[in-house]
This record gives C-alpha cells, structure tokens and sequence, in this order.
C-alpha cells in the first residue's frame, strides 16, 4: 500500500539512525541495534501511552491494540475486508472477519427488527 511505503520511506530518509545492518527499524540509542523482539515494540507503545497520558485501565497494549485501532478504523472508513487482511499480514480473510464486530453501525443493519419475534404483550408490559 502506498501509505505504507512512504511512512517506511520517510523513517528511513529522515529518522533512522545511521548503521550497516540490514535490519529496518533500529534503536534510538547508540549501538543502534535492531528491533527484533516483540518485547521491543511493546515496551516503547506502552512508555508512548504513558507519556501522552492516555490510560490504559488494564486495556491490552502493545502491538495488538494498535493493530486492532488500525483494522477498525479501516473498516469504518469502508475499506474492504481484503485490503485489511493484506494490511495486516493475514493470509485469510477469515482471520480479519472478528474487526466485524467494531462496526456497531454496521453491526446493527444486520440486525432483525424486534416486531418479526411473535411476543405476548403482557410480557412486556
């Protein structure tokens, strides 16, 4: 996707730090060593959260909150479910198919209307 690329092409260009490894994303701190670990990406979303001041309540954090605020933005801006399964690295769409439920607009034209259910009016009275 374009705005991938060029998010990417713009970190390398202006803020990568300088080094020989082959790795993309480095350290901010010399030695500039590579981002390998899922640990890494964590701690620097969680110290990001703190410092912005935004609280997490026991909410997930990490890579797996912004993977999911990403896949449901998506959704709402009408961006198809393939595209986001190809953003996000699934190999199926069935994988995506739970940001279907972060749809609450979505979510509710699926929904039957009450008045087809036969009911007994003394029970909702």
């Amino acid at each position: 996707m374009p705005v991938i690329g060029n998010a990417l092409a713009k970190y390398i260009i202006e803020e990568r730090p300088e080094s020989d490894t082959h790795y993309v994303f480095l350290s901010l701190q010399a030695p500039y060593r590579p981002l390998c670990s899922h640990s890494a990406c964590y701690l620097i979303i969680k110290r990001t959260f703190r410092l912005t001041g935004i609280p997490l309540d026991g909410r997930i954090c990490g890579s797996r909150l912004l993977r999911h605020n990403a896949a449901s933005r998506m959704l709402k801006k009408g961006v198809p479910i393939q595209t986001i399964a190809s953003a996000l690295g699934h190999t199926s769409t069935d994988t995506t198919d739970i940001y279907l439920t972060t749809d609450e607009k979505r979510l509710r034209e699926c929904a039957l209307p009450l008045s087809i259910v036969p009911v007994r009016m003394k029970v909702l009275q």
